[in-house]
């Protein structure tokens, strides 16, 4: 009974954290969008001081969405209620497209690209782009404005590893395991830098664990810190188990619903795209394209040599 009763206060509280969160959203969206008209003058002239008081007013709001954002998340995935999109991803053009929207938040500092060439990792491309954002926000946050951030892809033990390191203050040892617990708030940013919600390396990592991943962290005090991200390697096989087994996990939820699969060969689009029939970049358009039209839930996958499933 008294388990029953924990589990009832647990879920209430879930439910309680998304409504709430779900009910901010809508008013902060018409602050920042008031605060934006402001900053560009749209509603009449601003003096310096003004400037100065509404950048602070905006960086706050942003904070503000910022956190609301990551409980959603949280709240989401600990209610089993995250849905991923999983497809094959290439993570390391991934990383480079997410570089490009940091541009104006880098400063002096420099951005480095290193390592092997992975194979795709099957990943809900949006998902992990959130990851590599915190990542990324994380190390430029404590990295000198002359510093340096560098990723570098590798294999191992049978994953694609990404490795996001910087070469800021670093956290002590002891430190490190509270890192990834809720409003942790560890290390002081370089100067300029804001605080952060103490909740985006959590959902980091409930994301990550979320993909059958893993994500490590090494530091030492005044040598940098280094975030490793472990994804698994796309292959065939494993999007269609791995699909099914989530939709195996969400059907009970579903009051009684079942799980119906269809598949379609699709041999001859690659006449119709000009290109061979097994060429999966053909494959790959025909999926995103069943994408648009499918119910809400479902999972399209584009499946080696003509199959879309």
């Amino acid at each position: 009974v008294a388990n029953a009763h924990l589990l009832e206060m647990s879920m209430f509280q879930d439910e309680l954290i998304a409504r709430v969160s779900h009910e901010l959203r809508s008013p902060l969206t018409s602050i920042k969008e008031g605060l934006s008209l402001l900053l560009d003058n749209a509603l009449g002239r601003t003096t310096e001081e003004q400037q100065d008081f509404l950048q602070t007013m905006d960086g706050d709001v942003e904070r503000l969405a910022d956190f609301i954002n990551a409980m959603l998340d949280i709240s989401k995935i600990e209610a089993g209620r995250m849905q991923l999109q999983r497809q094959a991803v290439d993570l390391r053009r991934l990383v480079e497209s997410t570089i490009v929207s940091f541009h104006p938040l880098v400063g002096r500092r420099t951005i480095r690209l290193e390592g092997e060439a992975v194979p795709p990792v099957f990943a809900d491309a949006t998902q992990i782009r959130q990851v590599v954002t915190n990542l990324l926000s994380n190390a430029l946050k404590f990295t000198q404005d002359d510093g340096t951030v560098l990723f570098r892809f590798a294999r191992r033990d049978g994953m694609a590893a990404m490795v996001v390191e910087d070469n800021g203050p670093g956290i002590a040892q002891e430190d490190l395991p509270k890192l990834f617990h809720k409003f942790s708030q560890i290390g002081q940013p370089s100067i300029g830098g804001r605080r952060g919600t103490g909740l985006g390396l959590v959902v980091c990592k409930e994301l990550v664990e979320l993909h059958r991943g893993q994500i490590e962290v090494a530091s030492e005090l005044g040598r940098g810190t280094t975030f490793t991200v472990l994804l698994p390697v796309y292959s065939d096989t494993l999007a269609l188990t791995a699909s099914l087994e989530d939709l195996r996990q969400l059907a009970p939820a579903e009051s009684g619903q079942t799980i119906g699969i269809v598949a379609a060969e699709v041999s001859a689009s690659g006449q119709a795209y000009g290109r061979a029939p097994h060429t999966r970049q053909p494959l790959e358009r025909l999926a995103e394209e069943v994408r648009r039209h499918v119910h809400q839930g479902d999972i399209v996958l584009a499946l080696e040599p003509s199959w879309v499933v």
